[in-house]
């Protein structure tokens, strides 16, 4: 994630999603926002939404008044999300993440430890799960999230939701694959993905959170209707 990101169309459908998982005596929830430097770029410009209010207000009202506040004050950054209690029952890891191995490895395990008592946890990388051209430790590492990481915060008891951005590649293939890779490095029987016309959330289900993961993403499907295209992975093809 960064600052320049925040209240773009994108991010209205995240905390939309984050919303109706955590809302209303939900799962407890842990964020954290792998935070990195903003870097002068155009992206987070996205926000013709805020100009078409009939359309996008009706999603989640109280959500897109909040968005269109902070680009009125010119307040971008997950400070003024966190402040303006948009997320119920949430703790926030907002540090900066650094791109050498041994000082992300020391960030990953302060998140872990301050975000223990959640249930779900949301890893929030500026462009998702790890590729091969970008190892650990690397250059713009800091970009990605690694399957160790996810093995190791799903070994910790929470379930998770991952954000990732769509390659240029078949997005159907390109889901099964991700969805592979994470139960793999998580032996997880629920996955779900939830397709946008930008991004994927891959929701990360532990049994015991799985019933009510998939209640909650029944209401989802049902406030924000054709926004996000959900489905569960099923290896087996049924």
């Amino acid at each position: 994630m960064k600052n320049q990101y925040t209240a773009d169309i994108t991010d209205y459908r995240t905390y939309g999603l984050l919303r109706v998982l955590c809302g209303q005596g939900g799962l407890s929830l842990g964020v954290n926002w792998m935070l990195t430097p903003n870097d002068g770029r155009s992206d987070g410009s996205k926000l013709a939404y805020l100009k078409d209010p009939a359309t996008w207000r009706p999603y989640d009202s109280e959500l897109f008044d909040a968005m269109a506040r902070i680009i009125e004050r010119d307040d971008r950054n997950v400070a003024a999300v966190e402040n303006a209690n948009l997320l119920p029952n949430t703790a926030f890891f907002s540090k900066l993440l650094p791109d050498t191995a041994e000082p992300r490895g020391r960030f990953m395990a302060q998140a872990l430890d301050k975000l223990s008592d959640r249930d779900l946890l949301f890893l929030d990388p500026d462009n998702g799960m790890e590729v091969a051209s970008t190892p650990l430790g690397a250059k713009n590492s800091s970009k990605y999230l690694y399957f160790t990481e996810i093995s190791q915060a799903y070994d910790r008891g929470h379930s998770l939701i991952i954000f990732q951005y769509f390659p240029r590649v078949d997005r159907e293939s390109y889901i099964t694959r991700r969805a592979e890779e994470l139960r793999g490095a998580t032996g997880s029987t629920a996955i779900y993905s939830l397709a946008t016309s930008l991004v994927c959330f891959f929701v990360v289900a532990r049994e015991t959170h799985a019933p009510e993961l998939a209640a909650r993403l029944s209401i989802l499907s049902h406030q924000w209707g054709e926004q996000f295209t959900i489905s569960l992975y099923d290896p087996l093809g049924l």
